[in-house]
């Protein structure tokens, strides 16, 4: 058998082990007449020397790499933390993340780690308590999902939720899980709200819709023309009766509220129109709130030093007074209501110079006829 030994007539290499390299190395240590200094290492440090004797501790990394391997752990299965000081949890936070915790904030995130956020999850305490901040770290849990869900599926109906419910239905781990899920969510209760306002307010004035007839709403800004009615004088009922529709205590806003509902399923029509089909609606929503119903946007024009001409009294002594500087410049002004003032007068000028060059470029017709198309049957409300 051959065993790796040496004879006279052969001599059998094999490679030495580590724990004979490591026993070689410490007897040439011994035979040494000076003590040679022990470099630090990544993982092992010299502690102390005594004789020959040479023994060792670990370095400060490789005890940070333990605890943080203990914590990663522990937190990742939702068990109690143990062991830990909250300064030890901090400095692991901030080799983390780059950041450190401080006050509340450290208090909060330690005491959930300490209890553990199984327990955390388990307890729910944001049913009793509106103001408590869910752990991100739980958001994926059975039990935020189901309080979530349920959240969810009541806003939807367009009732109102409990202060708890809406802390819990905007709880996600997840940023695109949130856009999408609530950015759906808020769609089909508003699809619910309009239907509901729409129904009660044409059985309160004892319009009747036949089971297979469809209505059809032409949008653009707040005009709403109604079609679809054999019954024409219905369709002319329907149209007037938009106008005085409330929706959480508001009227006249039917309009924008259904261009805003199709505008969710057809973005890539509100991105054609672009900035110039956003400022021509609202030069035109200006000047109607704010003139007369024989002011047109045709009887405005821009003069040599960049002044809007045509304006209604009230409407160009404003711009001319709050329009200073850029939309985006700061306002100088601490008084929120003279900011406001600052900013509408801009959004004003802005849109009528838009609307004016829209108007000069011939392209007022393409932007009109850019219309919201929506259908209303059986109580529910969909877009062509």
């Amino acid at each position: 058998m051959d065993l790796g030994i040496y004879n006279k007539q052969n001599i059998i290499k094999r490679d030495k082990s580590e724990i004979e390299i490591l026993l070689e190395s410490l007897n040439k240590t011994k035979r040494r007449t000076k003590p040679q200094p022990v470099q630090q290492a990544t993982l092992f440090a010299p502690a102390a020397r005594s004789g020959d004797a040479v023994t060792f501790e670990l370095s400060q990394q490789a005890k940070n790499e333990m605890l943080d391997s203990y914590i990663d752990e522990t937190l990742s299965k939702g068990e109690p933390l143990e062991g830990v000081t909250k300064e030890e949890f901090n400095y692991y936070h901030y080799r983390k993340t780059g950041n450190l915790y401080y006050g509340e904030e450290l208090e909060r995130e330690y005491r959930n780690a300490v209890e553990g956020y199984n327990n955390v999850a388990a307890a729910r305490r944001w049913r009793y308590d509106p103001n408590y901040k869910i752990p991100l770290q739980i958001c994926d849990s059975d039990e935020v999902i189901a309080d979530r869900e349920a959240a969810i599926e009541k806003y939807k109906t367009g009732a109102e939720l409990e202060p708890w419910e809406k802390n819990v239905m905007f709880a996600f781990r997840n940023g695109d899980e949130y856009i999408e899920t609530i950015g759906n969510a808020r769609h089909q209760r508003e699809q619910n709200i309009i239907q509901s306002a729409l129904s009660n307010a044409l059985s309160d004035n004892g319009i009747s819709l036949d089971p297979d007839e469809t209505i059809t709403f032409s949008v653009w800004n707040n005009d709403v023309s109604v079609s679809g009615s054999k019954d024409e004088a219905k369709n002319q009922k329907i149209e007037q009766l938009l106008s005085k529709i409330e929706i959480n205590g508001k009227s006249d806003v039917f309009g924008a509220r259904l261009s805003s509902y199709y505008y969710f399923e057809h973005n890539d029509e509100l991105l054609e129109g672009g900035m110039p089909l956003s400022q021509l609606k609202q030069a035109e929503y200006f000047l109607r709130s704010e003139g007369d119903e024989n002011d047109s946007l045709f009887d405005l024009s821009i003069d040599e030093n960049g002044n809007i001409k045509g304006l209604p009294k009230r409407l160009d002594e404003f711009i001319k007074e709050k329009a200073v500087g850029g939309f985006n410049d700061p306002v100088e002004s601490e008084d929120l209501q003279e900011r406001n003032a600052v900013f509408r007068a801009r959004t004003m000028r802005d849109a009528f110079i838009s609307a004016i060059n829209t108007i000069n470029n011939g392209e007022y017709e393409k932007y009109r006829n850019m219309k919201c198309y929506l259908t209303y049957k059986n109580g529910v409300l969909e877009c062509k």
